[in-house]
């Protein structure tokens, strides 16, 4: 995932659990993002995930926060009627 400029890449680290419809997002060890900008993100992974996944149903999220940071998402889902 770009921060926006060309100069540096930032990955984030996406957990699937499909059967439990629960995902996480945090920072890749390899090429974490700043702490102020790691917020920012994590909310363009799940957004592109979502994008992704357009036909999941969102049940509860979790942002787990670190010293008033957020440093990771928890996301609980249902699958589609139309994934059955």
């Amino acid at each position: 995932m770009s921060n926006g400029n060309a100069d540096e890449e930032y990955s984030v680290k996406i957990t699937e659990f499909p059967d439990y419809g629960h995902v996480i997002f945090c920072a890749d060890d390899e090429s974490p993002p700043p702490a102020e900008d790691l917020p920012g993100t994590l909310g363009l992974a799940l957004q592109d995930w979502m994008g992704e996944n357009p036909l999941v149903v969102v049940r509860a999220s979790l942002p787990i926060v670190q010293h008033g940071q957020t440093i990771a998402i928890h996301l609980w889902y249902d699958a589609s009627p139309h994934d059955e």
